[in-house]
């Protein structure tokens, strides 16, 4: 294979005839890391080129619109959480004052979370959050504060 199939700045192999080429980059806009091969296989007089790249799955940005209920008494009785937004997934867990909740993915906009009667035991306000885990890490989603009165 002439060396002018090459591609300069990126590693590559020879094998039997055969160029593989491959390359990590990270695309700077979705923070995503992408990894391409490139093989280029001599087959007699002709040249095949096949390039391939894999994408992870990216995961969404979540968005709380609103929490049901709204606030809660001190010293009640444990309730069900239920959060309404967007950009919720399969991955996406409620947080309650940084403390991950089992959570349910009702849909793709509706989470709900089982939250105790400890938590609301005295009064204050808590922070709400959605997290969803995607390739590069966590994605927070905007705080809700939730009033114990």
């Amino acid at each position: 294979m002439p060396p002018s199939l090459i591609l300069p700045g990126l590693p590559s192999k020879r094998h039997r005839g055969q160029f593989f080429s491959c390359e990590t980059k990270k695309m700077q806009a979705h923070s995503v890391t992408r990894f391409c091969c490139i093989a280029v296989l001599a087959v007699s007089a002709w040249v095949l080129l096949i390039s391939a790249c894999s994408y992870p799955r990216i995961a969404p940005l979540p968005f709380i619109n609103s929490v049901n209920p709204a606030l809660a008494s001190v010293g009640g009785p444990a309730f069900t959480l239920t959060v309404t937004g967007v950009g919720f997934d399969s991955s996406s867990v409620i947080q309650w004052n940084g403390s991950t909740r089992v959570t349910t993915l009702q849909s793709f906009s509706i989470l709900t979370a089982q939250i105790t009667a400890a938590d609301i035991a005295f009064p204050g306000v808590a922070t709400i959050r959605v997290v969803n885990s995607g390739p590069s890490g966590a994605l927070l989603s905007n705080a809700v504060d939730f009033p114990i009165n």
